[in-house]
Formats: C-alpha cells, sequence, structure tokens
C-alpha cells in the first residue's frame, strides 16, 4: 500500500466516527504526497462541510470540480456550502450544473427548489421541490418527502396560495406527526386564512412539543389577541419574553394589535 493509499483509507474511516478534524488531517497528509490523488479533495471539501468550515469546503470542492473527479457530487456539495454562507445564486449555481450531467445528486432539486425559496423564486422553487418529491416518493425515503412537503408549503405560501400550502404541511405532518415545523407553518398558513381557531390549536401543538421555542408564543399570542382574548395574549407575549425574545418586537406587535380592528 502507498503511503497515500494508507492516509486516504484511515481519512475515510473517520466519517463513520464523525472525527471530522481528524479526517481533514488524514486527507491532508495523502494530498501532501500526492497533490492529485483521486477524491482526496472531493472527501476533505465534504468533511470541512460537515464541519461547517464553508470556505474550506468551497475551496476544496472547487479543485476537485477542476480536476474532474466527482464533478456532480462535488457541484452538488459545493452548491451546500454556498447555500449555508448565503450565496443563494452561487448554490442555485452549482445545483444546476450538477442536475446538467449524467449523475445528478438525488437532492439536487430539493436543494436547489430551498435555494429558489430562499431569494424569493417561489414558483421555480415549487417547481423544483415537486420533482424532488417525485424522486423521494420512488425511493421511499418518508422523512425527505415529508421536508419537501414542507418546503413546497412554504413556496405556496409565500405566494399567497393558502390551501395549497396547508394541504402540503398537513402531508408532512400527516408523516412525522411530532415534527414541530409543520404546525407552526401550517398555523401561519391558517392565521392568513383568518382561520383562528384552527391557527391557535397548530400553534398549542407545535408550543406542547417544544415548549421552549421562543417565537410559537408570539404567535399564539397574537392570534389570542385578535380573537379578543388579550389577557391570555398577554401571558403568552410575557412567556415569549422569558424564553428570550426581543422585548422591541413584543412591544411592536402589542401596538399593531391595538391600531388595527379585525372582524373575526
Amino acid at each position: 500500500m502507498k503511503p497515500a493509499d494508507y492516509y486516504y483509507d484511515i481519512a475515510l474511516g473517520c466519517f463513520e466516527t464523525k472525527e471530522y478534524e481528524d479526517g481533514i488531517s488524514n486527507f491532508t497528509k495523502a494530498i501532501s504526497i500526492d497533490p492529485c490523488y483521486p477524491g482526496a479533495h472531493h472527501h476533505r471539501g465534504i468533511a470541512h462541510l460537515l464541519s461547517e468550515k464553508y470556505e474550506c469546503a468551497i475551496e476544496d470542492l472547487s479543485k476537485d470540480i477542476e480536476m474532474a473527479d466527482f464533478v456532480e457530487y462535488s457541484y452538488f456539495n459545493r452548491g451546500l456550502a454556498y447555500q449555508a454562507i448565503e450565496e443563494y445564486e452561487k448554490a442555485i449555481e452549482d445545483f444546476s450544473n450538477g442536475l446538467s450531467l449524467r449523475f445528478p445528486h438525488e437532492d439536487s432539486y430539493f436543494s436547489r427548489g430551498c435555494a429558489y425559496n430562499s431569494i424569493g423564486e417561489h414558483s421555480k422553487a415549487i417547481k423544483d421541490l415537486t420533482k424532488a418529491i417525485g424522486i423521494y416518493l420512488v425511493a421511499d425515503e418518508s422523512h425527505r418527502v415529508a421536508s419537501a412537503y414542507d418546503n413546497r408549503g412554504l413556496a405556496y405560501r409565500a405566494i399567497g396560495e393558502y390551501d395549497r400550502a396547508i394541504e402540503d404541511f398537513s402531508k408532512a405532518i400527516a408523516m412525522y406527526p411530532d415534527v414541530t415545523d409543520g404546525y407552526f407553518h401550517r398555523g401561519f398558513a391558517y392565521q392568513s386564512l383568518r382561520k383562528y381557531e384552527e391557527a391557535l390549536d397548530d400553534f398549542n401543538k407545535a408550543i406542547a412539543l417544544e415548549t421552549d421555542i421562543a417565537v410559537l408564543y408570539v404567535y399564539a399570542g397574537v392570534v389570542m389577541w385578535i380573537v379578543g382574548d388579550e389577557a391570555m395574549g398577554k401571558v403568552d407575549f410575557e412567556t415569549a419574553l422569558e424564553l428570550g425574545v426581543d422585548p422591541k418586537i413584543v412591544k411592536q406587535t402589542v401596538a399593531t394589535l391595538n391600531d388595527i380592528s379585525v372582524n373575526v
């Protein structure tokens, strides 16, 4: 076994134990012996990505793309790194480049859809997330299906298609009823439709699952205030403050509620 092979194999084993720093160190040793070692830059890039060292990940994955080793996957993973540092246009470009190749990563449509959501391109997000849902349903990957439904629901909600959003959130909830996000997102959609009873029910379900998420109490407090129970609304706002919500947010929310008249 060549010395570079020795360090490369050790580094790969670090993924199983999630010892990414050790992996990075051993990939670096392999690269120092053979700068063009196949896959070393790609896998070190992934280790950097998993260690949240996004700039380092981008550097390594760019080198791998230049070397044409694991191009499809390097485009995908570099896209994730760009997405993590909120460079969404570059992320979308990388996901698109990967999708144009023969063997794109199966999560490319999902990740590009989420990136489109982040820059307000919701129609494009819906198109990509719909493709992702189809891929995940065929592969019978329920967790990914639920996440794709939830994110497509966010896109529908953003363009005011609340009924479709609620349908998607409900599908995600049906798959994973113990996940807070679905209830929170659906509650907001119900609130937008002035279906306050349903909204409050969802916010309370979310709170029951995770009692320490301050923003949930803000939304629940808003609904309580709107339906005329200002006392309970204030209790929710006080809980939100205790959990660390910026007092300015609560003050502004209460001021807005006092200034508007809502027909329930």
